[in-house]
C-alpha cells in the first residue's frame, strides 16, 4: 500500500504521491503506514479497519491521505504504541 496498489509491497517501494514532500519521519505497522513531512503535516495509509489511519471512517486507503483533523498543528514525533 502507499503506491496505490493493494496488498503488501514484496519489497520497499518509492510512494510517489509524496514525491513534492520532504518526509522527516515515517512509522510502519504491519499493515498501515504514517509520515511527516518537514512543514509538520501527518499523512497515514493502509488497512484502516479498526479506524488507526484517523480519518474518521475505516475504509483501507490506498495511498497517504493528509490527516484533516490535525492539518491545523505541527506534527513532530509519531510513537508507537
Amino acid at each position: 500500500m502507499g503506491t496505490g496498489r493493494r496488498g503488501q509491497a514484496p519489497y520497499p517501494m518509492l510512494v510517489d504521491s509524496l514525491s513534492n514532500e520532504l518526509i522527516i519521519s515515517v512509522s510502519a505497522g504491519q499493515y498501515h503506514s504514517l509520515a511527516i513531512s518537514s512543514s509538520g503535516k501527518l499523512w497515514t495509509w493502509g488497512w484502516g479497519v479498526y479506524g488507526q489511519l484517523g480519518h474518521g471512517a475505516i475504509d483501507d486507503c490506498e495511498k497517504p491521505k493528509l490527516l484533516k483533523t490535525l492539518e491545523n498543528e505541527v506534527i513532530l514525533k509519531i510513537i508507537k504504541k
